[in-house]
């Protein structure tokens, strides 16, 4: 190889190693535009539902967490369905999702992230899966007798972690994801997953969170189709926990469209109306 062709090789070299370089560092630093969409809107913003509503606040040092709860009239209000929603929107577009556990007899409630709608408070991975204890505790504050938890998306990782560290029997899942690294890999198939671990923020370890968890029921609905969080994510995560979950692929659904398909809503009431 002569001179010319060895400088050339070196250059090539520097240059694709700077380029990944800086593709690592743009990951790391768009981490948060990436998973966060936020949907703030101002305090005294007044939501409009057709179903009956209560907004909730939770305040601490340094947060301000807000959520609505909807009713279940003219039920005993008894049981509760905590919903984490996904990474866009705010509580304001949760009407729909509450509707169908509000005709099977729950309450449902559904809070806001930190930078979501009224919800505020500096973000971390740590105090944002505090929060979804927070949640939990105060459902059991309001002496409710039962309380199923609903991830979507996003949602998922809050949902992993509260079942890893409350007691929670029944855990659905529209369209979760292995872990935040996972999803960083298969996007970016040239990075491999230890790097992706180190330069995350946000790894959201749905796999190891549930793994810990002591579930009765607990179900991942997800779409084939899915542009968003590949169902080939949900599927490593239902093979990953084994047993402990049943996997209801849906052909053709979409990351949208898979908590309303016919057959997702059919399974849901046939597994929860009796319960």
């Amino acid at each position: 190889m002569g001179t010319r062709m060895i400088r050339a090789v070196k250059w090539v070299a520097i240059f694709a190693a700077t380029a990944y370089v800086a593709l690592l560092a743009l990951l790391y630093i768009g981490q948060e535009d990436a998973l966060f969409l936020l949907a703030p809107v101002p305090d005294n913003h007044e939501y409009s539902f057709s179903l009956p509503t209560k907004d909730v606040t939770l305040d601490g040092e340094g947060y301000s967490l807000h959520g609505v709860l909807f009713k279940s009239e003219p039920y005993s209000n008894e049981r509760l369905v905590l919903y984490f929603k996904g990474n866009g929107g705010n509580v304001g577009n949760s009407e729909t999702m509450a509707r169908t556990f509000t005709d099977l007899g729950f309450d449902l409630l559904s809070m806001d992230y930190r930078g979501y709608g009224k919800s505020k408070g500096e973000r971390s991975e740590a105090a944002m899966l505090d929060d979804a204890l927070r949640w939990y505790d105060w459902g059991t504050e309001q002496a409710y007798s039962e309380i199923r938890v609903v991830g979507w998306s996003m949602g998922s990782a809050f949902s992993s972690h509260l079942a890893a560290n409350r007691p929670v029997d029944h855990l659905i899942q529209f369209a979760p994801f292995k872990s935040v690294i996972d999803m960083g890999a298969r996007t970016f198939p040239v990075i491999p997953e230890f790097l992706f671990a180190i330069v995350i923020d946000y790894p959201f370890r749905n796999d190891l969170k549930l793994a810990s968890a002591d579930l009765q029921s607990y179900t991942i609905y997800h779409g084939t189709d899915d542009r968003v969080v590949p169902f080939a994510s949900g599927k490593a995560l239902a093979d990953y926990l084994g047993d402990k979950v049943s996997l209801f692929p849906v052909e053709g659904a979409t990351h949208d469209s898979i908590p309303w398909e016919a057959e997702v809503l059919r399974d849901i009431r046939s597994n929860w109306a009796d319960e």
